[in-house]
Order: C-alpha cells, then structure tokens, then sequence
C-alpha cells in the first residue's frame, strides 16, 4: 500500500517538525506532501524507463543521472549556487544575469556572455554620524565624517548610507528637512 511504501519518508518529514505536539491537520498536510512528492519522483523515474526489453533498471538509473547532472551544471552556471551564498550579503537573483558586491561595489554577472557591468561605479560610502559639543557651534551639534555642522548636498536618486551606531546618537535622529 502507499502508507507502507512511504513509511520511512513519513518518518523523516515529522522528524523534521519543530513545532510540538502537531495537529491532526498538520500530520495530515507532512502525509500528504511526503505522497505527492514520491509520486512524482516515482512519475520521473519511470518517465525514465524506456519501453525497449533491453532497457534495464541500471540504464535508465544512469540516463536519469546525467539528465540531473546536466540540469545541476546549468543551475550552478545560472548563477543558483552564487545566490545561496548570497542570501546572506542580501544579494538577488535574476534569470540569465545576478548581481552580487565585490569590494563594496554592486556588479551584475551576464551568464550569457560573461560580461560584468558595475551598478554603483564607486565604493559604497557609509557616512559617520554623530552628536558632540563643540565650545564653538554649541550642543547636540551633528558631525558628519568627522566635520562639525557640515552643508550636505544630495542629488535625487542616489542612495546614501548614514551610521548613526555612535552612542551619542541615542537620542538624536538624523533628520533632513
């Protein structure tokens, strides 16, 4: 039956539940998932099967395997393995191109022609922002990259980065007016 033909599968997906003691809703929805997933691996295993006699299990098994090993190296040429990695740099990727930072610099990879366009053609700047005294301009005075009450100028659509992790920003936000 299919409940003894998957009863191992059964076992590792709740094996892998976290949450503690499941519903009778939850146990159905782990059954039913691990079922459509043998059947279609079972359905590609035999879509694999040639009708030929001479076919034998062997033949198919290595006809699968090259099959996935082809699909695996256009996954890794597509750039997959490179966004796993980086999901933690919060990277993103797009199909046939994916960007990534190199250098504090965010370039997107072209995998059809191997080429790499930088997006931001200058290290990514993050500005030191912080609160002091000074004798002269007075209390609560901002000091931005280590000048005092600086005139900032900021072009439209250009992304800044402000680091206001000095203690002395506690309670002073940076605003703009």
């Amino acid at each position: 039956s299919i409940v003894q033909a998957n009863e191992v599968h059964y076992q590792i997906a709740l094996a892998g539940q976290l949450n503690l003691p499941l519903s009778s809703q939850a146990l159905l929805s782990v059954i039913q998932d691990v079922n459509t997933t043998q059947l279609r691996l079972n359905t590609t295993v035999n879509d694999y099967q040639q009708s030929v006699a001479l076919q034998t299990s062997l033949e198919a098994f290595s006809r699968y395997s090259a099959e996935v090993t082809g699909l695996r190296n256009d996954i890794i040429r597509l750039g997959f393995s490179r966004m796993l990695e980086g999901v933690a740099e919060r990277e993103y990727n797009l199909p046939g191109e994916y960007l990534y930072s190199d250098e504090n610099q965010l370039k997107l990879f072209n995998t059809s022609d191997g080429s790499t366009l930088f997006l931001t053609p200058e290290a990514i700047k993050v500005h030191q922002i912080e609160v002091v005294f000074d004798s002269n301009a007075g209390s609560n005075v901002f000091v931005v990259d280590g000048d005092i009450k600086p005139t900032l100028t900021l072009a439209p659509g250009v992304t800044y980065y402000f680091d206001q992790s000095a203690s002395s920003n506690a309670n002073h936000p940076i605003a703009f007016a």
